[in-house]
């Protein structure tokens, strides 16, 4: 693991952690909208972003007024499979723009399992609407995530080519 990649996982995490705590009336509770889950979208590009994630959702889930042990393993795992599985089929799709749309419905599909099933396991009976509710808000963040992440991306090469040009 490179210094940058390190200092790039820690900045996911880092945001991660803020936007979650900071909106917890949205971030925690039977229905769940973490606005923090749009960073899943630079998983496309860097895989070291599941690393990240996987900090965040744990530093937040130790402040979760619903913690428990299966939630600070299991949810962290998902989400870094997840980022390194989107980079490499993004890779395997030739980086075309309509992949970034299907890869953020599949992690947001994958993320609904995730939960519903840790949910399932622990003695939660309701399955199919815990995989709903979650999978309709992950598919709410992680489509729009799209545009906003490539405006995201655009700004940063301005920015990255300016200061190297000078």
């Amino acid at each position: 693991m490179k210094t940058r990649d390190m200092v790039f996982a820690a900045i996911v995490a880092a945001i991660y952690f803020v936007l979650t705590v900071t909106l917890g009336p949205l971030s925690y509770g039977p229905i769940q909208f973490r606005v923090s889950e749009f960073l899943k979208f630079f998983a496309l590009f860097n895989p070291w972003t599941g690393l990240g994630l996987a900090i965040g959702d744990l530093l937040s889930a130790m402040v979760s007024p619903y913690v428990g042990p299966w939630e600070m393993i299991f949810m962290p795992l998902a989400d870094a499979i997840g980022a390194v599985l989107v980079f490499y089929l993004f890779r395997w799709l030739n980086q075309v723009e309509w992949a970034k749309y299907l890869l953020m419905a599949l992690y947001a599909i994958l993320t609904g399992l995730a939960v519903a099933s840790m949910m399932y396991v622990f003695g939660a009976d309701l399955f199919f609407p815990l995989f709903v509710s979650v999978t309709a808000s992950e598919l709410i963040i992680l489509i729009a995530s799209v545009p906003i992440g490539n405006q995201l991306v655009k700004a940063m090469k301005a920015i990255n080519s300016r200061m190297f040009s000078e």
